[in-house]
């Protein structure tokens, strides 16, 4: 069911209306198996994950990913690279720029220090990434709008050996879902929108939530993995 959006007809009043009516998509009960893991892509996608996780008594990790920037351009994304140093390259932009391949690898190195290590260490305490290899994921954000973030995480998580993979977002384009459909085992997406604009435009409500709110919600949650772990509750 396609979807248009008016000026200021939002969708949601906030992630946590989101992760309901997301809740409300999902297939609980399969979800509900011990095999699964719910990984949050975002810092909004964590707090989507929690209450998601809450609700289907299943654990979530977040999984870091962080963009690389043309020269010059600091909102023009060609490339994505991952905790797992999984890096993935929008070949046609770069092209357009004339941007090398030594280029963006170059990068890619300087923001795994400079930006992914420093958001495992505030995010996990230095953690490692929970053991994914034969497990069934599912990866959450907030919403999904060109799709090259979450391709990064799918081409990741395959290469770690995940058993299934799926995808949980509030709203995406119409013409990405389907495009998804082909690539992941399920795509769960209760508002599919038609001239998509910005994931902001569904919200009410989308303020990047702060670095200390994030933090004291991993550490107050039953369900975030790593910590659970250190407690020693599995």
């Amino acid at each position: 069911m396609q979807t248009n959006i008016e000026s200021n007809n939002f969708i949601f009043s906030n992630r946590l209306d989101g992760a309901q009516n997301l809740l409300e998509e999902l297939p609980k009960d399969k979800l509900k198996q011990s095999d699964w893991v719910i990984l949050a892509l975002s810092r909004g996608g964590i707090v989507i994950a929690q209450e998601l996780s809450k609700a289907l008594e299943i654990d979530f990790d977040v999984f870091i990913i962080s963009a690389i920037y043309a020269p010059q351009n600091d909102e023009c994304e060609i490339a994505m690279i991952s905790e797992t140093k999984d890096i993935l390259i929008n070949s046609a932009l770069a092209d357009s720029f004339g941007i090398s391949k030594d280029f963006i690898y170059d990068e890619a190195q300087k923001i795994y220090f400079a930006k992914v290590i420093l958001d495992i260490s505030w995010l996990r305490a230095t953690l490692p990434l929970s053991e994914l290899k034969g497990k069934k994921v599912l990866l959450i954000d907030e919403g999904c709008e060109t799709g090259f973030r979450v391709m990064c995480a799918i081409k990741s998580v395959l290469n770690i050996g995940v058993a299934k993979v799926s995808i949980a977002t509030p709203v995406m384009p119409e013409d990405l879902y389907h495009d998804l459909e082909l690539i992941v085992d399920n795509v769960y997406c209760p508002k599919k929108i038609d001239n998509f604009t910005a994931t902001r435009d569904y919200y009410h409500e989308l303020e990047k939530p702060k670095k200390s709110e994030i933090k004291k919600l991993l550490e107050e949650s039953r369900y975030y993995l790593p910590f659970k772990k250190e407690r020693g509750d599995e």
